[in-house]
């Protein structure tokens, strides 16, 4: 399995959490995968890793567009959370572009962080078919039992994406 920290610069590497300390999960043959955590607002993109991390993830955080584009690339993640509510100088319309692709890939769960009160981003979010869609989450907010249910929903992907088909009277010989 690979690991974040082979890939990343020396900077990136004090914000990836170590999986063996994540307590990764079993999920059938294989590892629980990463979740990626995008999000410019350094408190916000804290409070999301840290209930992450809670809930048994090895979390990958990023703080731009780019970088998260790349690691989504190299390494393809079991949960991307997406928090829209920015610090200035960010492009919520390119997190929502970035969103839009992870949306389509089906091996991914999406969480998106929304801005309270836009009706419009929640259309937007639930006609993407996120997992998960979260108004205004603030700091006080436990976020770790949603995720701990994302952990559960990829470990059950996971032994039924690892399952061969079987058809009754099917034997060694005839598969």
């Amino acid at each position: 399995m690979f690991s974040p920290q082979e890939t990343l610069s020396a900077r990136d590497r004090s914000r990836v959490s170590d999986p063996s300390a994540a307590g990764q999960r079993e999920a059938g043959a294989g590892s629980q995968p990463g979740c990626m955590v995008v999000a410019a607002n350094t408190a916000r993109r804290e409070l999301l890793g840290d209930a992450a991390r809670d809930a048994g993830w090895a979390v990958l955080d990023c703080d731009d567009i780019k970088s998260a584009r790349i690691q989504l690339l190299k390494h393809p993640q079991g949960m991307v959370v997406f928090d829209l509510e920015g610090d200035e100088g960010t492009s919520p319309e390119m997190l929502k572009g970035l969103a839009e692709r992870v949306g389509k890939q089906k091996h991914a769960l999406v969480v998106i962080c929304g801005n309270a009160g836009n009706p419009m981003e929640e259309i937007w979010a639930r006609q993407l078919g996120v997992w998960l869609y979260l108004p205004g989450v603030v700091d006080d907010t436990d976020l770790s039992s949603l995720f701990e249910e994302a952990g559960r929903i990829t470990a059950r992907r996971s032994a039924v994406a690892g399952r061969e088909a079987y058809f009754p009277g099917q034997t060694a010989a005839t598969a």
